[in-house]
């Protein structure tokens, strides 16, 4: 591919962030996963509402999903479309979304086999830090966007410091996917202050 192509493509991937808007989002999501993994560990083995919270967890993915979904979309609406142009996305395919699948389950497979060894339990916080931070250098890498690039080291360390700190189950799985969501949530924020201070809608730069 073409270098002149190639940045064309990744300027216009990186555009989806460009306000940090769905960095927020996600932070948001990942946040309240690990306040249900928080819940659910908070209660005794065997207690009926263990089962309860963990046939709820699907359900409550998905309706954050959709509940994030919508805000994001409303707020690009609201305040980065009139300031920097509205970008139509094409949908993703179907085989896209079961290459994306087929990728994410061995993974999720390796974590859950290698957390069922009890001796192995301990390490799970720093083998998810490696597989988060991997997968967001992989997107970094992807569209050339050097914050994300720069927060998957920051993920692998905040799972080996959990994981050295030999912090106690749930804590440490809630810490580790907690500590990920607040890594976004500064990130979106910080970028989206400086979007807003650097740009204005275009009815404001005609004046």
């Amino acid at each position: 591919m073409p270098d002149e192509l190639k940045n064309m493509i990744q300027r216009t991937q990186r555009y989806w962030y460009i306000d940090g808007l769905s960095e927020i989002g996600a932070g948001l999501m990942i946040t309240l996963m690990a306040g249900w993994i928080l819940a659910a560990g908070s209660f005794p083995d065997g207690s009926p509402y263990v089962w309860l919270l963990a046939i709820g967890q699907p359900l409550l993915i998905l309706a954050a999903w959709w509940l994030v979904s919508r805000g994001v979309k409303a707020l690009k609406e609201r305040l980065t479309y009139p300031r920097t142009g509205y970008v139509s996305y094409p949908r993703r395919g179907k085989s896209k979304r079961i290459v994306a699948a087929l990728t994410a389950a061995p993974l999720a497979a390796l974590i859950a086999v290698f957390s069922s060894f009890p001796a192995a339990a301990n390490f799970t916080p720093l083998l998810v830090g490696i597989a988060m931070g991997t997968a967001l250098f992989f997107i970094g890498w992807q569209m050339n966007l050097l914050r994300f690039m720069a927060q998957a080291p920051l993920l692998v360390i905040t799972g080996a410091l959990i994981t050295w700190a030999q912090v106690p189950d749930p804590l440490n799985m809630a810490g580790m996917i907690g500590a990920a969501g607040l890594i976004w949530m500064v990130s979106g924020a910080a970028v989206l202050i400086h979007y807003l201070r650097s740009t204005a809608p275009a009815a404001e730069d005609e004046l």
